[in-house]
């Protein structure tokens, strides 16, 4: 059986492949410590990190009335089947 030889090309292009893909991943991982480490600093938890909201704000708490929707009670017809009123 004859062996299939790679070109030098094809070894760069590999080498060169792998090392980014090893640079990517390094970066990653540094990136994740350093995050770590200011929360750890900062005394907060690491969640709070993935927090959409800035700290002291939430989105549950305080909302202003007009952003409420209202809320319509179930009705029930005679045989305690729900009435569809968007057809009525």
């Amino acid at each position: 059986m004859k062996k299939k030889e790679t070109s030098k090309t094809e070894t760069l292009l590999f080498v060169f492949g792998i090392s980014f893909a090893v640079f990517i991943l390094l970066f990653v991982i540094i990136a994740t410590v350093i995050m770590i480490v200011k929360a750890y600093r900062k005394g907060d938890t690491l969640l709070s990190l993935l927090r959409s909201t800035p700290d002291g704000e939430s989105d549950a708490k305080d909302v202003p009335a007009s952003e409420v929707w209202p809320v319509e009670p179930i009705k029930h017809n005679d045989k305690n089947m729900q009435e569809n009123s968007n057809f009525n």
